[in-house]
């Protein structure tokens, strides 16, 4: 059963129940000083995440001006909205659905001085292997 009506309120109810909850997580971070000396350098830079862990990582990186890699899927575009309120800038693509658009946004991005995020394992896995 397809809920349209509820497709608008997605962003913002799921980013404030997303706050909430990241409330509670506890991020220790390593080796932040080399992320700090690209953004200070305003060098390119392509981070790789798991997406296990995305969630986390958006919220703790939020607000940064960080370009996503994000899936054309009805799900990316959850995620897109998400990721807009929270400082990201879209770039959408993937391997099953304008992957070469999504390529070519992440290399234009680069070529600008950005720094990128992408999720090599995807939401269909296998987990944690590239």
């Amino acid at each position: 059963m397809r809920l349209g009506w509820a497709e608008p309120l997605a962003a913002p109810v799921g980013g404030g129940l997303l706050r909430v909850l990241a409330a509670t997580w506890r991020i220790r971070e390593r080796g932040a000083e080399h992320a700090r000396a690209f953004r200070e350098e305003r060098r390119p830079c392509v981070a790789v995440l798991w997406h296990s862990r995305l969630l986390p990582l958006l919220y703790y990186h939020r607000h940064q001006g960080i370009v996503l890699l994000i899936s054309r899927h009805r799900d990316g575009g959850y995620l897109a909205a998400l990721a807009q309120r929270w400082g990201y800038q879209a770039v959408r693509g993937s391997s099953r659905r304008g992957g070469d658009v999504g390529l070519l946004g992440v290399v234009r991005s680069l070529e600008q001085g950005a720094r990128v995020a992408v999720t090599p394992d995807g939401p269909r896995g296998p987990a944690e292997v590239v």
